[in-house]
């Protein structure tokens, strides 16, 4: 007899589920990284402006003064991207594990039942064998 699960369709559900909110946490991360990189590049860069460097016009001194308060604001809007995205990462990342949970519940309850399965094949095919021993035995 072979084991049938009868939550079956409920588990691959639950394992679409965890697939896609691996994807959306990885999504995510992918952002996260990506506006780490953009407030690093714009740190460099800033450190570059700010290098003073001699025999440079008031020109060039006004052009860097604007730069800098350009990158300032870059800065500010990134950093406030990178608090956004971070708390959408947290509340992703306790999605995943609710519904890594859900799924784990139901992996498990579904290894218990084949167990459960199995042994029970076991004692039935056991009986079979000790009812054709008791046979042999009764017919000599």
């Amino acid at each position: 007899m072979t084991f049938r699960f009868s939550l079956e369709s409920l588990l691959r559900l639950r394992r679409g589920e965890q697939r896609q909110q691996e994807q959306v946490l990885q999504r995510i991360n992918e952002q996260v990284s990506r506006i780490v990189r953009e407030l690093h590049a714009i740190h460099l860069e800033s450190l570059q402006t700010r290098r003073r460097e001699p025999g440079l016009t008031g020109a060039e001194l006004h052009f860097n003064e604007q730069r800098l308060a350009i990158l300032e604001s870059r800065r500010a809007r990134a950093e406030m991207e990178l608090c956004q995205a971070r708390e959408r990462q947290s509340f992703a990342l306790a999605e995943f594990e609710r519904i890594w949970q859900r799924r784990e519940a139901l992996e498990t309850l579904q290894q218990r039942e084949r167990q459960i399965c199995l042994q029970q094949e076991q004692r039935r095919e056991q009986r079979g064998q000790d009812d054709a021993f008791l046979q042999r035995k009764w017919k000599r």
